[in-house]
């Protein structure tokens, strides 16, 4: 496997690197020390060229300019929205950052997606991990408790990109992080998502409101568009006029995953049979189909359009920590949170 190093831009005067990672098939994956991201998944065609099958950066500049979408980015302390960004913890009442209308998002202004991370590389005959590390420290954004974290990740020659998650607390506090990545399968093309084939191994969803926070209710998929137990055409959904579906016209929505399966979800395309299969022990994913462009930006030298992409963060529920029916999402003092995703290609 081959491993090489390109300077990826400054922030605040910091330099960041962006990592690639060949393997024996030509595919080619890069990571950047912004965030502990994915920024790059490039799948060899028959003419040669490269196709990116998942969106991300030109540069830490960029990222920061389009930075809403958080495209790659290892998301923390806390995936997905808090209402009010109020929690109560030990009889304190907790405010965070307030950076998604009136709520808590993925982190805040200070989450991990802008922060550089120090790393390591690590070279072995059939895979290569970096092992990216960042110590959170206690207020940040308005959380209590200092947090050291690992996230690794690994990319082999059977074109497995995993994802492994370690962490520890100085004191009581909440922590769920995920991955922000995109795909869109059609490649450098960049057509719409809506060609897509999904197939969510979730019998259970969480419906939302308005301002995409979770209503508290836990549904069944059963005769709804959330009902991917078998795999459908994302673009034949559009008929439904199920009032879930209809609130961001596609997904913003956690799907809760069923425990019996081989694996959570599928992604295909039907024409260049592509497909990512996602495994993990992650009890939700939260599944975005980016049906709204609020940021103007360019992605790979393409104008960024509606249905661009498909987000899959696997996680616990968002706003667990005011929903105690959700599950926990609270890291004890010393203990460990250790967590795998896999995401695995064939083309």
């Amino acid at each position: 496997m081959k491993v090489y190093i390109k300077p990826f831009g400054q922030l605040n005067d910091q330099a960041f690197d962006e990592i690639f990672i060949e393997n024996k098939h030509g595919v080619i994956v890069s990571f950047s020390d912004l965030g502990a991201r994915i920024n790059r998944w490039q799948v060899p065609t028959d003419t040669g060229q490269l196709d990116d099958i998942i969106l991300g950066y030109d540069n830490a500049e960029h990222a920061l300019v389009a930075r809403t979408y958080y495209y790659g980015a290892t998301i923390g302390r806390i995936a997905g929205r808090i209402k009010n960004g109020t929690f109560r913890l030990k009889d304190k009442v907790h405010e965070l950052n307030i950076n998604n209308n009136d709520h808590h998002l993925h982190g805040g202004q200070d989450g991990y997606d802008i922060q550089k991370w120090a790393y390591d590389v690590v070279e072995g005959d059939n895979q290569v991990s970096v092992i990216f590390k960042y110590t959170e420290q206690d207020g940040t954004s308005g959380f209590p408790a200092t947090i050291h974290n690992l996230v690794t990740h690994t990319f082999d020659n059977d074109n497995n990109w995993t994802i492994n998650y370690f962490a520890k607390s100085d004191d009581m506090t909440i922590f769920n992080p995920t991955n922000h990545v995109y795909f869109n399968l059609n490649g450098s093309e960049h057509a719409s998502i809506k060609n897509h084939i999904l197939e969510v191994k979730a019998s259970k969803f969480l419906p939302i409101k308005e301002d995409a926070i979770p209503t508290g209710e836990i549904e069944s998929v059963e005769n709804t568009p959330f009902d991917l137990r078998t795999p459908t055409v994302f673009g034949d959904l559009f008929t439904s006029e199920h009032p879930q579906f209809k609130i961001v016209d596609g997904f913003d929505h956690p799907f809760v995953l069923d425990s019996n399966s081989l694996y959570a979800l599928r992604i295909l395309h039907p024409d260049n049979e592509r497909s990512i299969i996602v495994t993990t022990d992650r009890p939700v994913v939260v599944i975005y189909t980016h049906s709204a462009v609020p940021v103007p930006t360019s992605i790979w030298g393409h104008d960024l359009e509606p249905y661009a992409g498909l987000t899959v963060e696997t996680q616990a529920a968002p706003d667990a920590i005011n929903r105690p029916q959700f599950g926990s999402v609270l890291l004890e003092k010393g203990d460990t949170f250790e967590s795998t995703t896999c995401y695995h290609l064939s083309f």
